[in-house]
């Protein structure tokens, strides 16, 4: 069952009552992810998982300490206290930790919908029912799977803030096989009505067929149309090595002294902006516990700056744009990407819960 924004307030507000020194901070995570898959034409698989994780950080005399359990339980909780502090001051030296936020304003993004986060199996059954009409009229053999569910991020500290964000999400991924010629479709949506199974089916089944008679080519010059997955990839290694404030400052980045200057084609814009529609798992705060801001990190080919959170933020005297990952790490704000799974499709870190919205599109 979801978690409303009223348990999980109560779980983490007493989490931080049993911290008896110091300061404290909690983030609590709640996920179901229940999953169909598809072998030869058939369901082979049906499972379904939900997990709770509260991770507590106890700040004290500058250093800082974390446990996290998947019990919410009073007993738990206050166990939980005490490993988080015996944590913090076994640490040695002043980690310069960026300080506890008071309460912050969050702009609202509607992500959660019962229709993809209530999914029962039989309507995924129904789905692939759908699909494998059109594999077994055009003779080849689908594998793949269709998942839903709902995640639920919440933190608070001692300084009072406090942020809830509710969201689901349905996919649907297809691979179509016949001999050695394959196709790939995959569909994410946060309402159930708006995946249509036999498009997703089909698009795999046409890049198959389309695959049957492949010859090789001769080496030269050709024009080549990458898919917008295809062109994600790339774009995930860019964001890993160089979107990031901490990558910038220590010249570890392609953007390093690189300020206003054109560094890419004047059709080139890449932006992150978790309050896209498209941006299916977005949260409008950071592990920080901060707003999450839109930022051009390209502006037709012109670099404009990278994604901060408070430290690297504080280092070059401006504002986080809300891409805190949870303190302390070595990682600075997170710049990556892990998944994107139509044209223009959101992408996911699964070390914060979300980035953003990441988007590489011609001008």
């Amino acid at each position: 069952m979801l978690m409303d924004k009223n348990r999980a307030s109560e779980i983490c507000r007493k989490a931080l009552s049993f911290v008896t020194g110091g300061q404290g901070e909690v983030t609590l995570y709640q996920s179901a992810g229940p999953l169909t898959r598809i072998a030869n034409n058939a369901i082979h698989q049906n499972v379904e998982t939900m997990d709770l994780n509260v991770s507590l950080r106890v700040d004290a005399g500058g250093r800082s300490g974390r446990a996290t359990t998947n019990q919410a339980d009073d007993e738990s909780l206050r166990a939980l206290a005490r490993q988080a502090a015996a944590a913090a001051a076994a640490i040695t030296g002043d980690q310069e930790l960026p300080p506890l936020m008071g309460p912050q304003t969050y702009r609202e993004i509607p992500a959660y919908d019962d229709s993809s986060a209530q999914l029962e199996p039989e309507q995924r059954a129904r789905m692939v029912r759908r699909a494998v009409d059109l594999a077994l009229r055009d003779k080849v053999e689908l594998a793949g799977l269709v998942s839903n569910g709902f995640h639920v991020r919440a933190m608070a500290n001692s300084n009072g803030l406090f942020a809830y964000q509710a969201s689901s999400s349905m996919t649907m991924e297809i691979t179509a096989r016949s001999g050695l010629a394959a196709g790939r479709c995959a569909r994410t949506v946060r309402r159930a009505a708006d995946l249509d199974p036999e498009q997703v089916a089909a698009t795999a089944i046409r890049k198959c067929l389309g695959g049957r008679d492949a010859r090789a080519l001769e080496p030269g010059e050709y024009t080549v149309i990458l898919e917008p997955e295809a062109v994600t990839t790339p774009l995930m290694f860019l964001a890993w090595l160089s979107f990031g404030a901490l990558a910038v400052q220590e010249n570890l980045s392609c953007l390093s002294g690189k300020l206003g200057q054109k560094l890419m084609g004047g059709n080139i814009t890449i932006r992150d902006d978790a309050y896209h529609p498209l941006m299916i798992w977005a949260s409008p705060f950071d592990a920080e516990g901060m707003p999450k801001r839109p930022v051009a990190i390209i502006e037709r080919g012109v670099v404009q700056g990278p994604v901060y959170d408070l430290k690297t933020a504080a280092k070059d005297k401006t504002t986080t744009t809300g891409h805190g990952l949870p303190q302390p790490n070595t990682y600075g704000p997170p710049r990556w990407t892990t998944w994107c799974g139509r044209p223009g499709a959101g992408c996911w870190s699964p070390a914060s819960g979300t980035t953003g919205w990441w988007t590489a599109r011609r001008r």
